[in-house]
C-alpha cells in the first residue's frame, strides 16, 4: 500500500480545503449577491476560512455544518458565537444535552432565521431603516459627549438607531456592550469623543468582533494605523468609511 509523508497529507488538506473555499464563495454568490457585491472576493474568502477554524472549534466539521454556520458570519458577524448581543447562540453552542454538532448547526441556524425576521426584517427593511437613521442623522450631528455618561449615551444611541436589535436583549447586555466599545476606543487609540459611541455602532451593526473581522479590511485598517500621522485623524476616518459603508450597503440592497 502506498504510504503518504506528512507533507503530501497536509498539501492534500490544504486542497480540500481550496476546494471548499471555492465552492462556499460560489454558494454567497447565488444566495447573498450583495454581501458578494460589497465585500469582495478576498475578505470572503479570509471569512471562510476562519469558519472553518472557528466552526472546527465547535465540532464543525462537514461541509454541510459549515454550510449553516458561515452564512451566519455574513448576518451576524463572523464572531458571532461569542456577540454578548446574541446570548441564543451560547445557549445552543453549549448545550449539553444535544452532543451531535450537526444537530447544534441546524438548530443553530434555525433560531438566526427567526432571529434575524424579528430584528433585521423578512426583507431587511429594519436593518435599512437603522443604516437610514444613521445617514439622515450622523453620529457626528447626534452626539454630545458628557463624561460621567458616556456609556448611558451609548445605550441610548443603540437603541435609537436599531431599536429591534438593542430591544432583543436585557438592558444589562447593552450595558455590557457600551463598556466594550469605551475599551474598544481606548484599545485602538480612537481618541477624541467620537471613539467609543463609533465602536458601539460598529459592535451593533456589524457584530462586536468588528475589530478583527475579515469581512470589513477598511474598518480593520484604520484601527490598526497606530501612526502619529494617522491616530489624531482616526475616529473622523472611521466615521467617512462607516458612513460610506451604510451609503453601499443601501444602494445594493
Amino acid at each position: 500500500m502506498l504510504a503518504m509523508r506528512p507533507e503530501q497529507m497536509e498539501s492534500l488538506a490544504a486542497a480540500a480545503v481550496g476546494e471548499f473555499e471555492g465552492r462556499m464563495l460560489a454558494h454567497i454568490e447565488e444566495y447573498f449577491p450583495a454581501h458578494h457585491a460589497i465585500l469582495g472576493e478576498e475578505p470572503l474568502r479570509a471569512t471562510i476560512r476562519l469558519g472553518i477554524e472557528r466552526g472546527q472549534a465547535h465540532g464543525f466539521t462537514t461541509e454541510r455544518d459549515l454550510h449553516h454556520t458561515i452564512p451566519l458570519m455574513l448576518l451576524l458577524g463572523s464572531f458571532f458565537d461569542e456577540d454578548p448581543l446574541l446570548p441564543w447562540v451560547g445557549t445552543i453552542l453549549g448545550d449539553a444535552k444535544a452532543p451531535d454538532p450537526s444537530q447544534r448547526a441546524e438548530r443553530l441556524y434555525d433560531e438566526a432565521m427567526a432571529y434575524l425576521d424579528a430584528v433585521v426584517g423578512e426583507d431587511g427593511e429594519l436593518l435599512r431603516r437603522a443604516l437610514e437613521r444613521l445617514l439622515e442623522r450622523p453620529l457626528t450631528e447626534r452626539w454630545e459627549a458628557r463624561s460621567r455618561q458616556v456609556e448611558g449615551q451609548i445605550v441610548a444611541l443603540l437603541r435609537e438607531v436599531w431599536p429591534e436589535k438593542a430591544g432583543y436583549v436585557r438592558p444589562g447586555v447593552l450595558v455590557e456592550v457600551a463598556q466594550g466599545a469605551v475599551a474598544a476606543a481606548r484599545t485602538h487609540e480612537v481618541s477624541g469623543d467620537l471613539g467609543p459611541p463609533l465602536c458601539g455602532l460598529f459592535a451593533l451593526l456589524l457584530g462586536s468582533g468588528f475589530a478583527a473581522d475579515p469581512q470589513f479590511p477598511w474598518l480593520t485598517r484604520i484601527l490598526a494605523d497606530r501612526s502619529a500621522e494617522g491616530r489624531p485623524t482616526k475616529a473622523a476616518r472611521l466615521h467617512d468609511a462607516g458612513m460610506a459603508f451604510a451609503e453601499q450597503w443601501l444602494a445594493r440592497t
